[in-house]
């Protein structure tokens, strides 16, 4: 009977460990693969003191370990899943409100962990002529192009955030700015045709921690960046497709 408890429990323990690695590496999340590990450490000490039962000690930090990275994993992924539903309305990334919580949340996980992300700013050039040539729905459906096709440029861990009116917020989450300078390069060329008008995107950057150790430090660096690279004269040219077949696929 003891053994059959001792096998129950531990193919108990084996299964919220699974749990928890298909979440830290789904979401390649750094601070969720650690508590993975620590898990996992925690769940061999259990595992050999099924077999060794004089090792009381080795037995408690085990279920130390498990319990505490258990419970905080759980924490984390709860925090993850309340920033995620905080969605614009319009172009279902986040809202200003959950894409600040996410940056919030990188900057605490790569403080702790000594790791770098990747901020961009990125405000839409001629979306005015847009709006006061063919009116808000029209500018509204450039919105959602823009929304989308950013998201198609980031990964499950990164995230998109409308900041406000014609302003956009891309996380590239536990990435160094050198690592992107292709992809910046990308994204600041795209443009988005309406009719007649050509709407093209300024491109800002930040780095943490260089550049900054807040979301306002880090806005503010981006924003500078942004607003000279608005400034200079840049040729657009024609995106590949249409706005409509990017809602269309979306």
């Amino acid at each position: 009977m003891s053994n059959l408890l001792n096998i129950l429990t531990f193919g108990v323990l084996t299964a919220g460990g699974l749990f928890l690695l298909f979440f830290a590496f789904f979401l390649r999340d750094s601070f969720l693969r650690l508590l993975a590990f620590v898990y996992v450490l925690g769940l061999s000490a259990v595992g050999y003191t099924f077999y060794e039962r004089d090792l009381i000690h080795v037995q408690s930090i085990g279920y130390i370990l498990l319990i505490f990275s258990f419970f905080v994993s759980l924490l984390e992924l709860y925090k993850l899943r309340s920033i995620s539903t905080k969605r614009d309305y319009l172009t279902a990334v986040l809202n200003r409100e959950g894409i600040t919580k996410r940056l919030e949340y990188e900057i605490e996980k790569c403080k702790a962990l000594k790791l770098s992300f990747t901020l961009l700013l990125i405000d839409l050039d001629n979306f005015k002529q847009v709006n006061d040539t063919y009116g808000h729905s029209a500018g509204d459906h450039v919105l959602k192009a823009v929304g989308y096709e950013l998201s198609r440029e980031t990964r499950k861990q990164d995230a998109v955030g409308r900041w406000g009116g014609d302003e956009f917020v891309v996380l590239f989450s536990e990435t160094p700015c050198h690592e992107l300078l292709e992809r910046i390069a990308r994204i600041s060329e795209k443009t988005f045709n309406y009719n007649s008008i050509v709407v093209g995107m300024s491109v800002g950057y930040a780095c943490f921690p260089q550049d900054g150790k807040s979301v306002e430090e880090l806005i503010k660096v981006a924003d500078e960046r942004m607003y000279k690279i608005k400034k200079l004269v840049k040729g657009l040219k024609p995106y590949d497709g249409n706005i409509e077949e990017s809602q269309g696929n979306k």
